[in-house]
C-alpha cells in the first residue's frame, strides 16, 4: 500500500475542457465526496492543471471516478524552464 500525503492539486490552477452546471473542474480540488466534476458530453475530454512553482510528482490517482473499461486515460507532463 502507498499512501499519498500532499494532494497536489489543491495547489493548481484547474481548467477543464468542459464542466457542467455544478459539477465545476475546481470541484476536484475539495476532497467531500458529492462534488466532483462532470463533463458536459462523452467526447475526449483534458483537464489541465497549473502549478505556480516546480512540483515533485510521485504518483497520480483518480478517486470515484465513473470510468469505463474502455476508457483511456493519458497523463503528460512538462515545464515552461
Amino acid at each position: 500500500m502507498r499512501l499519498i500525503n500532499d494532494d497536489l492539486i489543491q495547489y493548481a490552477t484547474l481548467s477543464a475542457t468542459s464542466g457542467a452546471a455544478g459539477f465545476a473542474i475546481a470541484n476536484v480540488q475539495n476532497d467531500l465526496r458529492g462534488k466532483t466534476w462532470r463533463s458536459t458530453t462523452l467526447a475526449d475530454q483534458t483537464i489541465t492543471a497549473t502549478f505556480a512553482a516546480t512540483q515533485m510528482l510521485d504518483g497520480i490517482a483518480l478517486a470515484l471516478t465513473n470510468l469505463t473499461s474502455s476508457a483511456t486515460i493519458r497523463a503528460k507532463f512538462f515545464t515552461n524552464t
